[in-house]
């Protein structure tokens, strides 16, 4: 098996430090996560914390709430791999992110995600 590189093990110790993994609906994540989609008119919001190859969906509005998801499964998994912000004009036409579950199912098409 290979060692994590280190960023990825850095952000994993992070977030495992934290102590918020599994620890349910919290109103200060919910509250980013609803002015997010206030500010932007967007129909899905998420605060996901990327962790040893799973996201974590901290808080989310227009989703289910709560859950994990292997990395390659969501948006996140591309965001944390660049310091720049990415947008996405439309999501359900991006080879990125089409066969993800949020553009199948909900067909959400524009996303701005910052690192």
């Amino acid at each position: 098996m290979t060692a994590p590189d280190p960023a990825t093990a850095h952000r994993t110790a992070v977030v495992e430090a934290l102590g918020v993994l599994g620890s349910g609906p919290e109103e200060r994540f919910d509250r980013i996560t609803r002015m997010t989609q206030e500010a932007f008119g967007v129909p899905l919001t998420f605060l996901n914390l990327v962790h040893g190859g799973v996201v974590t969906a901290q808080s989310t509005q227009g989703w289910r709430q709560g859950g994990s998801a292997p990395e390659e499964q969501v948006f996140c998994s591309a965001t944390v791999l660049t310091n720049e912000p990415m947008v996405v004009p439309d999501a359900t036409l991006d080879p990125r992110f089409r066969h993800r579950p949020p553009s199948r199912s909900r067909g959400s098409g524009s996303t701005r995600a910052r690192r």
